[in-house]
Order: C-alpha cells, then sequence, then structure tokens
C-alpha cells in the first residue's frame, strides 16, 4: 500500500511539472530565452577580433590576466563587427557568417564559458555593425544598406532610416520591410526628405547608425562616392515637429562617439569634403576652380538639441581643427562620464600616414580641448576604449592589446604575442 502511495506521489509531481511547462510555454515573455541559463561572469574581460592563420577573423575574450578565449567555428567561419549587451555585459553580440546560408546574421554569445554560438537574426540579407545604445535600450544593425532596431533577444525588426511610415513594420527573412499606406504621415515626410538628400548625397547605403539615449535623434554615417558622410535626423513623435535630415559634414574618413547621457556626438572628419557638390558656397570656389574647405581635419562635439533647434554653428564646437593634412585625429571614445575624449593623433610623413608617428591622446569634451590633451601612450597606437569605471583605456598596437591608466601609467601589454588582434571593447560589468 505504501509503494502505490509512493507511487501516486511521483505521479502527481510529473503531471504538476508536466502542467507547469506547459504553461510556462504558452505564457513565457516573448522576449525570453528558451534556456535557463547560469550568470554570466565578464567583469574586467575585453573582446576583440583576432586573425587566424587561414586569415579570417574570430571573436575573443580576453581575460584581465590575458588568457584568449575564442567561438568555436571551422576555418571558413568568419566573425565581423561586435558589440557587447549593454549594460550587464551577459553576452557579446557579433555577426558571423555562421548561418546555415552562409550569410552574415547575428550571433549571441556567452563569453566566459565553452558554447556554441546562437542565431538571432534569420538567414537571408546580410547584417552588418551592430551597436548597443549605452543603457542597452536599443540594438542598431545595418542591412542592405538601411538602419534597423533589432528586438533583444527576439530578432524582431523595426526600420530606424530611412523610417517606415508603419511605426511597428515586419521584416522577413531577406530584411525587407512591409508597410501601411494611410496619407502621408511624418515618417513618410522624412523618408522623402531622405530620398531627396541621398540623391543630392550620391550616396550609396549606410555603413553604421546611431541614436542618443533618449532615441529622439538619429545619427548615420552614410557611404557615398566620395567617402563617408555624416547624416543627422531629429526623429519626432509630433507631426508638427518634422524637420528634413541634414548632411553637415562628409569626409575620406569620418568617426562617431555617442555621449552615454546627452544628445551629442563626436565626430572626427578626416580629409574633409563638402557633402554636396552641387551646395558647394560661390565664395568657396577660387577662380581657378579649386575648392576652399573650412578645415581639413577635425573632431567636433555636436550638441543635436542645438543644431535642430536652429542654432548653427553654434551647436558645433570644435576639439580638434586643422587647415593642414599632415596631422589628423580619429577614433574618438568618450569617457563613461563624458567628461573627456580618447583620440588618436596620426602624422602625416610624404603624404603617407605614418603608424610609428601615432599618439593616444586623452583631452577633455570641450572647444579647443586637444591643447590641454595629456598623451597616455605612443607608437603604432590605435582603437582606444575605455574600461566601465573610466580608469583605464585600451588600445592596439603592434597587433596586441595593451591597457593603461587613465593618465598613462601602468602600461601593460595583454596578449604578449598571442595573435594579431583588433577593435578591443571592455565588458560594461565593472
Amino acid at each position: 500500500m505504501r509503494r502505490v502511495n509512493i507511487r501516486a506521489a511521483v505521479l502527481l509531481v510529473l503531471v504538476l511539472a508536466a502542467g507547469s511547462g506547459i504553461y510556462w510555454i504558452l505564457n513565457r515573455p516573448q522576449d525570453r530565452l528558451w534556456v535557463v541559463i547560469p550568470p554570466v561572469n565578464s567583469r574586467g574581460m575585453i573582446s576583440a577580433l583576432m586573425e587566424l592563420d587561414s586569415g579570417v577573423e574570430r571573436l575573443v575574450t580576453i581575460a584581465p590576466d590575458g588568457a584568449v578565449r575564442r567561438t568555436g567555428g571551422g576555418g571558413e567561419t568568419e566573425d565581423k563587427e561586435f558589440v557587447w549587451h549593454q549594460p550587464k555585459g551577459e553576452r557579446v553580440i557579433f555577426i558571423s557568417n555562421r548561418a546555415s546560408d552562409g550569410s552574415f546574421q547575428l550571433f549571441d554569445w556567452l563569453p566566459d564559458r565553452d558554447n556554441d554560438p546562437y542565431q538571432l537574426t534569420p538567414n537571408g540579407a546580410d547584417r552588418r555593425n551592430p551597436w548597443f545604445s549605452p543603457g542597452g535600450e536599443r540594438l542598431l544593425i545595418v542591412s542592405q544598406g538601411q538602419v534597423f532596431g533589432v528586438a533583444y533577444p527576439k530578432g524582431d525588426f523595426h526600420r530606424v532610416f530611412p523610417p517606415s511610415n508603419d511605426p511597428n513594420p515586419l521584416a522577413g527573412a531577406e530584411g525587407e520591410v512591409t508597410h501601411s499606406h494611410d496619407g502621408e504621415q511624418e515618417h513618410d515626410i522624412i523618408a522623402r526628405l531622405w530620398n531627396e538628400l541621398a540623391s543630392a548625397l550620391e550616396g550609396d547605403a549606410f555603413e553604421q547608425g546611431f541614436l542618443d539615449r533618449s532615441g529622439r535623434y538619429f545619427v548615420g554615417i552614410y557611404a557615398t562616392a566620395r567617402g563617408s558622410a555624416l547624416v543627422v535626423q531629429y526623429l519626432p513623435a509630433d507631426p508638427s515637429a518634422v524637420v528634413g535630415p541634414a548632411a553637415p559634414w562628409a569626409g575620406e574618413r569620418v568617426d562617431v562617439a555617442m555621449h552615454p547621457t546627452e544628445p551629442v556626438a563626436v565626430v572626427a572628419i578626416r580629409n574633409f569634403r563638402y557633402p554636396i557638390r552641387a551646395a558647394i558656397p560661390e565664395d568657396m570656389i577660387r577662380p581657378d576652380g579649386t575648392i576652399e574647405r573650412p578645415f581639413v581635419n577635425a573632431v567636433i562635439v555636436l550638441h543635436l538639441d542645438k543644431f535642430f533647434s536652429g542654432e548653427g554653428v553654434r551647436a558645433a564646437v570644435p576639439i580638434f581643427l586643422t587647415f593642414e593634412a599632415e596631422e589628423a585625429v580619429v577614433s574618438p571614445a568618450i569617457s563613461p562620464d563624458g567628461s573627456e575624449v580618447a583620440l588618436v593623433q596620426m602624422e602625416s610623413v610624404d603624404g603617407e600616414w605614418n603608424p610609428d608617428r601615432s599618439r593616444l591622446l586623452v583631452a577633455p569634451l570641450k572647444e579647443g580641448g586637444i591643447v590641454e590633451a595629456r598623451e597616455v601612450a605612443s607608437g603604432r597606437v590605435r582603437e582606444p576604449c575605455w574600461s566601465p569605471d573610466g580608469q583605464t583605456l585600451a588600445f592596439v598596437r603592434d597587433g596586441d592589446i595593451w591597457t593603461v591608466n587613465r593618465d598613462g601609467t601602468g602600461e601593460k601589454n595583454l596578449t604578449q604575442g598571442k595573435g594579431s588582434f583588433r577593435s578591443p571593447r571592455f565588458s560594461p560589468r565593472g
């Protein structure tokens, strides 16, 4: 009799567990992964791309002691751009051709253990350049030359720019977006104005997209026949507040860093070009037909709220400005407290950028800040990033990942010849 009671109790437990499981499956939050994963500890980690002997790059993490852990995959598996999930650093989101059709899709990887990456976006059109807003509210990618927001971790798409006139468009496996048309809404007006600007820019596709912390201001890097153009747009909720997109600057190279809390973008421009040839001011065209430029290379703090409220040049504050081609400053990275910006200063020798003459600088985020900049590293330095507490910088020198204190002391080679690395990024987990 006791054995029967035990069996009945076990059966009852199994039935209740099965019922609970079915209920959870039917009612689970749609943005939650199926598998419950133990907590991830990425404290002090740096992610980067490492070049393999086959010539492709593989996503890796580097522990504070220099140990390197890399994602698996065969020799043809190629990883590209990546971003840490914000703000806890529990995942690294990256682009890879691991999809079954060989397309480049978004993948999700646990950086502190051996595991297979999880595919987030469906096979089809290639995805590029993932970017998380500082607070983790928004994940942006580029697909088919347009900028999309992706609901993490579900993978649902909505088009950010050019905007869709449907606030909740659907994206199919190839990344196409379906729309509803009920007369011209603010999204239609912005899209129409954008098409006119894109034609004038002689552009091709967006390379990367950003939003400020509020989600009201879009900043994009747009590829054109003559280099890259900066595109900015106010995304209003009120149709009466619609203003058209603007392309204030273009150059051979344009880098963007978004402020962690304010509607501010730091823009580095190398070899300035007028964004629209037909709109070059007449007084900047010399008698011999050559073009006079307002500057050659610059780093500018762009206050987006002031720009779209009509303040014009007062919205743009130069940290660095030069009328000569022998010096440029690139790769801005804003400190977590928003007070300083790390920059790589480059020098040109006989018309060629000399990597041996690079310097890693930290400057205050204000007009003329380059004058007060301090040098924290030199040599073949590139690609700086900040630790979450703002006390340390990581950068690349001669293929290794190095770290240095904010004041320039304590320089350390983390990887010590273990490979050729690029694009270091600290985990946001402090």
